[in-house]
């Protein structure tokens, strides 16, 4: 806390020095807690966007933000049909979860999708 203080009071008396020599968000004794880029901790997933691979916001803020199917964070949605789902194409089945997949309990109980069509 003390040097989030000190660099908080860096900033608003416009000393860029001190803080330009680190170049990174989170400082290096939090080695192995960080992505190697020192931006995010690890572990840390990105809200999925609602949309999935069908969204078409570019926007640099909106990929910060929400995770795509293709980043690396990416969890898949519950489908929202389940054991009724007749989609079986690859790509329905890369976004969607459904309940013979692993991740079905822990993403339909995030969710509240526990008992929707099972």
């Amino acid at each position: 806390a003390r040097r989030f203080a000190y660099r908080s009071c860096l900033f608003v008396v416009n000393n860029w020095a001190p803080l330009q020599s680190c170049p990174r968000l989170v400082d290096p004794s939090y080695e192995g807690i960080t992505t190697e880029d020192g931006m995010r901790l690890r572990g840390h997933f990105r809200t999925p966007c609602k949309f999935g691979g069908k969204c078409r916001d570019h926007k640099k803020g909106h990929r910060a933000q929400y995770a795509h199917p293709t980043d690396s964070d990416w969890q898949r949605l519950p489908c929202r049909y389940g054991r009724t789902c007749r989609d079986q194409s690859e790509g329905h089945k890369l976004e969607y979860a459904h309940p013979a997949d692993q991740d079905w309990e822990t993403l339909a109980m995030l969710t509240g999708r526990t008992n929707q069509h099972i």
